[in-house]
């Protein structure tokens, strides 16, 4: 009895053996079934959406091959379960490291101009501006409104670090097209500096120009527009040189002679006047600004805006602001050559 009690206990020891193998067996099948079911069965939904709108890639390693095939993996458009989790993890820890302050109590204005999927010399592609706006966003870049700006200018209120404020010269409809929804979607805003009179007089340009319907939508999510001259954008040719109408004296159509000084500085001034009463009208305006055209600008430029009771202007010098500056530096990010590491480069230094 006792040696068939023995054999007895051998036998249920054989038995829970076989039965162990057996079921990994089966484990390993229906984790082949798994992978070679489809990606909808095979991933949860949720992680890969979340992925997606971290901005991840999300092809699986291509180290991950079948061990038993010894076969390259397929390159497929969705990650596995574990590679989903691990990339969630590495942007959420990136997304909680403590971002690089730059400087303080300084803004950086960029300056923009045209977008459009051909590139020129002051046209950039959407793609291009997508990319600096994203950039920003990375690297903890604040971007804030002009008047938060001027208010720093006139010592009312405090910027963040890195605060950068993103302008439009000339407005042009490709922002109203394509800036607006690119903006909207980081939940950012900018200021575009209209040339008033081409809205005025209606006048069809290429490339177009802004509409009051368009700015007034804009105006509406919190953009803002102020004046790039009412209609003194363009240029002369004196001894040679390419100069802005308002930095140099014009024949006077009434006396056909170049203008007096007096006469010089009071077209100036109507021209500043003029702009800043259609925008006030139209857009309700709380300050006058006035982004200079081809960032030129003389003393007689600078008083006359003065008198007419603009405090800062936009010029065309490199740089960044301290509130004790009037004469606002700007960085021309809307080049070609500018590229998102370059613009970084350029804001990273601080000065």
């Amino acid at each position: 009895m006792r040696a068939f009690a023995g054999r007895r206990w051998q036998w249920l020891l054989v038995a829970f053996f076989v039965l162990m193998v057996a079921a990994g067996v089966l484990h390993q099948r229906a984790v082949k079934l798994q992978d070679n079911s489809s990606p909808a069965a095979a991933v949860p939904a949720e992680p890969i959406k979340e992925t997606a709108a971290l901005g991840t890639d999300a092809d699986p390693d291509p180290k991950l091959a079948d061990p038993e095939s010894g076969a390259q993996p397929a390159m497929q458009t969705i990650a596995s379960p574990q590679a989903v989790t691990r990339q969630v993890q590495e942007q959420f820890q990136a997304a909680n490291e403590p971002q690089k302050i730059y400087y303080r109590n300084k803004v950086a204005v960029l300056t923009y101009h045209h977008l459009d999927p051909k590139e020129s010399s002051i046209t950039i592609t959407p793609e291009r501006f997508k990319a600096h706006l994203e950039t920003l966003r990375n690297h903890g870049f604040r971007v804030i409104s002009v008047e938060d700006f001027v208010d720093f200018l006139q010592k009312k209120k405090p910027v963040p670090p890195n605060a950068v404020v993103i302008t439009f010269d000339d407005g042009y409809e490709s922002v109203y097209k394509y800036a607006y929804p690119l903006l909207k979607q980081e939940n950012m805003t900018a200021t575009v500096f209209l040339i008033v009179g081409y809205i005025e007089d209606s006048v069809s340009r290429l490339p177009p120009i802004l509409t009051w319907a368009e700015i007034k939508q804009m105006h509406a999510d919190g953009f803002s527009f102020y004046s790039h001259s009412y209609h003194s954008h363009e240029s002369v040719i004196v001894k040679g040189k390419e100069l802005s109408e308002l930095v140099t004296k014009l024949v006077n159509p009434a006396t056909k002679q170049i203008e007096t000084e007096s006469e010089y500085r009071a077209r100036l001034l109507a021209d500043f006047q003029k702009a800043d009463d259609i925008l006030n009208a139209q857009l309700g305006n709380k300050v006058n600004l006035l982004c200079l055209p081809h960032g030129q600008y003389n003393q007689a430029v600078v008083d006359v805006a003065n008198q007419a009771g603009i405090p800062f202007l936009f010029t065309g010098t490199e740089g960044l602001n301290t509130d004790k500056d009037k004469l606002i530096k700007r960085i021309n990010a809307g080049s070609p050559y500018m590229s998102d590491k370059l613009l970084i480069a350029k804001l990273s230094a601080g000065k």
